[in-house]
């Protein structure tokens, strides 16, 4: 490896790593779109296998929440440090978390470092796939700068967040004063269903990776988990006993499936719903 290679300029490493076309990558939990760090971190070691990376000493405020932090260089031109909450499932900071929580939100953040150089950044600003003039894949080496990478980078206001870099995928529905239905699970089931049936077709088409065998990876969903993600998130719009009770009743389909295939799913489902329950009682009191 050269010098160059091995000490790339951030505007090398910002230009190849952007360009990466992540879309047979990305997943979605819980309505949120996301690029796991196994990818992310293969991605970057085929590109940059130099980079290395560190998770510094976590913050802990007064309530117990802790904000975990991790640093990436690559070479001697290229630093990034990214901090991050350690959330729960609803991406709400969690007193006193324990280890799983934390390591789990450590890779999480290491993600974010990573995208910090360039990698699936547009997930973050709410997109789902990269412009269409960056959609190409990225050999190792040095990359030329593209003056319309360069022109789109302007628009977006480089690294400077704007109005249009707000994540849609996690705003609260403030506005929506009627209670949660049934169509907002059903409705979330069938998206899921509908990406993962693109995606086999995609794979029968000859277009999906190839795994060691040789054949076609199958997709793969676990609905349960798309109805547990989903319930958990509208749960939390039920304004009164009546509204929890009627959304409970709505999703007495999927939820009987779940407690017969997932118990300890259906288990946390139920937990969750009797927790607001309690609190929806003691705010009429």
């Amino acid at each position: 490896m050269s010098e160059f290679e091995m000490n790339p300029t951030p505007d090398v490493v910002w230009d190849t790593l952007h360009k990466v076309d992540c879309k047979d990558k990305l997943e979605k939990k819980g309505g949120l779109t996301y690029l796991s760090w196994a990818n992310a971190w293969m991605i970057l070691m085929d590109n940059f296998p130099q980079a290395q990376y560190e998770f510094l000493e976590p913050e802990v405020n007064a309530k117990g929440e802790m904000t975990v932090s991790c640093r990436i260089w690559i070479g001697q031109h290229v630093e990034h440090t990214m901090w991050l909450p350690v959330m729960d499932y609803k991406n709400k900071p969690i007193a006193n978390p324990n280890m799983r929580e934390v390591s789990d939100n450590k890779m999480r953040c290491l993600v974010k470092a990573i995208a910090m150089c360039g990698l699936a950044c547009y997930v973050y600003a709410g997109e789902d796939l990269p412009k269409e003039n960056e959609r190409s894949r990225v050999n190792r080496g040095r990359s030329k700068s593209n003056p319309e990478t360069e022109k789109a980078k302007a628009q977006t206001g480089g690294d400077e967040p704007s109005e249009k870099s707000e994540p849609q995928t996690q705003s609260e529905p403030a506005t929506n004063d009627d209670p949660p239905s049934a169509a907002n699970v059903a409705e979330t089931v069938k998206e899921t269903e509908a990406a993962v049936e693109a995606e086999a077709q995609a794979t029968a088409e000859g277009e999906g990776n190839a795994g060691d065998s040789g054949e076609p990876e199958q997709a793969e969903v676990n609905i349960h988990e798309t109805v547990e993600m989903t319930l958990m998130e509208f749960v939390n719009e039920c304004k009164s006993v009546p509204d929890l009770e009627k959304f409970w009743k709505d999703n007495v389909d999927p939820l009987r499936a779940m407690e017969a295939e997932d118990k300890p799913r259906f288990a946390n489902v139920l937990n969750r719903f009797k927790e607001v329950k309690a609190e929806l009682e003691a705010a009429q009191e």
